[in-house]
């Protein structure tokens, strides 16, 4: 269940279907809900595009630009989704678990 209602990407405006199409890209299989909504963290970032696309590209350079993990690393990684996590209001898991690339997301 999710403290914001499910958008459908028809119902966004531009910037928020520009998002959502950036954010499916590849792995709708792993955000999209059944019924077709976006799971976990990404349903409030395409409701508000502007924070959205910046919480998305902070994901993206965490996970994808940040090389090997050592524990200083590890650190850092859950200080940041730590703050995300309590900006969005979710559960401890759930943010990191979609920035790490895992395929069980509990949802927002």
């Amino acid at each position: 269940m999710s403290r914001l209602p499910y958008v459908r990407r028809e119902e966004l405006e531009p910037e928020g279907q520009q998002l959502w199409d950036g954010i499916v890209n590849g792995r709708s299989d792993v955000v999209l809900t059944a019924e077709g909504g976006l799971a976990g963290p990404f349903n409030a970032f395409v409701t508000a595009p502007g924070t959205g696309r910046r919480l998305s590209a902070l994901g993206a350079k965490l996970r994808f630009d940040t090389g090997p993990v050592g524990s200083v690393d590890k650190i850092r990684l859950q200080r940041v989704i730590d703050v995300m996590r309590r900006f969005l209001g979710f559960g401890k898991f759930d943010i990191g678990s979609m920035l790490m690339g895992s395929t069980s997301s509990t949802g927002g």
